[in-house]
């Protein structure tokens, strides 16, 4: 019954906060489809949630009571305003189609891992949780780590995407596991909308969608993130592809009020993750140009708004950048710098050209050779077809990004320590799709025979969405089944003991990426070798917390045993004071 009441309590919180106030501000966006409106519904009440957290503890009040007052005001404000409005134009059809249930099922499907986990895996996703709690804790963005880390303040990490696992959460430690495990799946359906909303600004809805399922669900790259934990990076990527999006349309329809909207999305992608953020804006940058050029008989109007879009979205992180500490070192930037090429798999070269045709090989290879064939094929058809400038911005894009990834032998680049290879690969991705989606433009345009049209269609797309449904499966359900990193079937009992029997200030010796990773989080309890972010590693860290006070009580679980881990020889002449299903604490 407690699992019952905890998952519908989170889904009722989150559809709160998914969905209120982003339907009021959506009504500023005129002539867009529906299915557009409702995913623009759902990232701008999220970008307003993660933005306006930063000003709640500005005003000294509390983020549960706050934050369920704004969304009341705001469901007041809604019905209060729709029982005044007499007619509604249509802005497009609302027959359900064939790809309207096709995203559905597959919706459910990016979904579905949430009925096979206990605590989603991933050692950085137990970092995102112990931050959680601590907004939790603070009932607002705390102004440290204590008694997590020894980190005397908060600010230099995003923690966008734990306030809203917080919100969802109710901000009640009581049922924050369920919090964390909806987010961490939502973020990747989240992430596939904001993609067919940038995809439906250039192409059908139909075309769209199907380019969106493919290319979302057939990559390793982003789904894979999964496994270790990098949800916020994706949910921000995901912020990156719905404010390309909507900026578009601003431009399209010279809408200010657009615009605006676009505000509260783009301040938020620094806000949920910081690595994103940079390729984001060097695409910004080169974008607006592209922008300027191709509607340079509205170059006033796109100057002029782009400057006060840019002044809203510094206005909105200002609170942010307030409490921001820069901890980039020497030592820091080194290790992140090394860790850039361990992530690539490989060492720089000597010469120029053989580190291009290393990058190059490494960005096919995080692609993958589906995508790349298909990717081929798609621009072959094009270019067959006589539709080659299509393929000029998508390509100018891609450039831009194979220098922002080959930057990481050379580091010539500003903020070249946040351009992680690995991440800006995301974008190349999106830029593959647009062949596709072309392609399949041309066979829904062209005066082909209907049989020939429905037969080459059908083919592409029921093999595309075969393969995507099978990423879903090898990505999302089995690692989550086998929980190979961080818990194993973990269960509750031996954090409820810790919160009743271990003292306030105990601190926990644990293995890395096992179940003693969580005690930070459910217990609210310091811990030895937990996940700990670059910017946080300080020097020594562990010893900082090992000289306050010595270490009262060791965690281990089956595997440590299995594995004869070095806590094993730690409990040697230790008193064992709780076991329960392979875990045993040891004073």
């Amino acid at each position: 019954m407690v699992n019952i009441t905890g998952n519908f309590i989170v889904l009722l919180c989150g559809a709160l906060f998914f969905i209120f106030p982003g339907v009021l501000f959506a009504r500023f966006l005129s002539a867009i489809d529906s299915l557009s409106k409702k995913i623009a519904t759902v990232f701008i009440s999220i970008g307003f949630w993660v933005c306006i957290a930063w000003f709640i503890p500005l005003l000294h009040l509390p983020l549960n009571v706050t934050a369920f007052s704004i969304a009341g005001v705001s469901i007041e404000v809604f019905f209060i305003t729709n029982r005044k409005k007499t007619t509604t134009k249509a802005t497009g059809d609302k027959k359900l189609q064939l790809h309207h249930i096709i995203l559905v099922a597959f919706l459910l499907l990016y979904i579905s891992p949430i009925l096979f986990i206990t605590i989603p895996p991933g050692c950085d996703t137990a970092m995102h949780g112990y931050i959680t709690r601590l907004i939790i804790n603070n009932n607002g963005l705390p102004h440290s780590y204590r008694p997590i880390l020894p980190v005397d303040y908060f600010g230099s990490y995003s923690a966008g995407y734990h306030v809203i696992t917080a919100l969802v959460s109710g901000v009640n430690e009581i049922y924050l596991r369920y919090a964390i495990n909806l987010i961490s799946i939502v973020v990747y359906p989240l992430t596939l909308l904001g993609f067919i909303f940038l995809l439906r600004r250039f192409f059908s809805e139909q075309t769209a969608i199907y380019t969106g399922l493919i290319f979302f669900g057939i990559n390793n790259t982003i789904e894979g993130a999964i496994g270790w934990g990098g949800n916020p990076s994706v949910m921000a990527f995901g912020f990156c592809l719905f404010s390309f999006g909507l900026v578009t349309l601003a431009v399209q329809q010279a809408s200010r009020a657009t615009l605006l909207c676009a505000s509260l999305t783009i301040a938020a992608i620094p806000l949920i993750h910081a690595i994103p953020t940079i390729a984001f804006v060097y695409l910004s940058v080169v974008g607006f140009m592209l922008l300027l050029f191709h509607y340079r008989d509205n170059a006033k109007w796109i100057i002029t708004n782009t400057t006060i879009l840019t002044a809203l979205i510094l206005l909105l992180l200002f609170p942010f950048l307030l409490h921001f500490k820069n901890d980039s070192s020497p030592e820091l930037l080194s290790m992140i710098k090394k860790w850039q090429m361990e992530m690539m798999g490989n060492k720089a070269a000597d010469n120029l050209g053989e580190n291009m045709l290393i990058t190059l090989g490494q960005i096919k290879y995080r692609i993958g050779d589906v995508l790349v064939i298909l990717s081929g094929i798609s621009l072959a058809c094009m270019l067959y077809y006589k539709r080659g400038r299509a393929v000029i911005y998508p390509f100018i894009f891609m450039l831009v990004l194979y220098a922002l990834i080959l930057n990481y032998t050379y580091w010539v680049l500003p903020f070249s320590e946040l351009l992680y290879p690995e991440r800006v690969v995301y974008f190349i991705i999106i830029c593959l799709s647009f062949f596709l989606a072309e392609f399949l433009t041309i066979l829904e345009t062209n005066d082909f025979a209907i049989k020939q049209k429905i037969k080459v269609y059908s083919i592409i797309t029921t093999a595309g969405l075969c393969l995507s449904a099978g990423m879903v499966f090898s990505n999302y359900i089995s690692p989550l089944r086998g929980n190979s990193i961080s818990c194993n079937e973990p269960t509750t009992k031996e954090f409820e003991w810790i919160n009743s029997h271990a003292e306030k200030d105990a601190l926990f010796v644990a293995s890395y990426a096992d179940a003693g990773m969580w005690i930070p989080t459910f217990t609210n309890r310091a811990t030895l070798g937990t996940h700990i972010h670059f910017i946080h590693l300080v020097q020594h860290i562990n010893d900082t917390l090992n000289a306050s006070k010595a270490p009262r009580y060791f965690f281990v679980t089956n595997r440590d045993k299995a594995a004869k881990t070095p806590i094993m020889d730690s409990i040697k002449n230790r008193v064992k004071v709780f076991g329960n299903e392979g875990v045993e604490i040891y004073k």
